[in-house]
């Protein structure tokens, strides 16, 4: 063993480029390549979970039904069950590619509805590193 002690290099961590995010990733979805798949080419198109048009499209469902939910009961658990796999298609899961299946809002629901598909989708929209600007993009600003 050595007398000299190693240098650690090291870089400060910065906290406001970990979470730069990247505007058009935000705005238009990350794409989310579906392992599932032995081609390797399916993939959906998914914004992040939650954001200002998710928050506010909820808020906006719920309210114009606050009677229903008010009653609760059965019809309320299934509207509320449709009503959120709604508001997630329009803006959590905004397209997809590469299977059988066209996008469309009620493909979109139908993916939605299914809870393993579902978790698979708010997963992903829910992690920042899906959506961060890469390290060498900060480094070209």
């Amino acid at each position: 063993m050595s007398g000299k002690k190693q240098e650690k290099t090291t870089t400060s961590f910065s906290i406001l480029d970990f979470y730069n995010v990247d505007p058009n990733l935000e705005e238009n979805g990350a794409v989310m390549k579906l392992r599932e798949d032995p081609n390797g080419e399916a993939f959906f198109i998914v914004r992040p979970f939650p954001n200002p048009d998710y928050t506010r499209k909820i808020s906006e469902a719920f309210q114009n039904n606050a009677e229903v939910f008010k009653k609760g009961g059965d019809e309320a658990d299934e509207l509320d069950k449709r009503l959120t796999a709604e508001v997630f298609a329009e803006t959590i899961l905004v397209g997809c590619g590469g299977m059988a299946e066209e996008y469309s809002k009620e493909f979109a629901v139908k993916c939605m509805l299914n809870s393993r598909i579902r978790e698979r989708i708010l997963n992903f929209a829910a992690s920042i590193n899906n959506f961060r600007i890469k390290d060498e993009e900060i480094e070209e600003k």
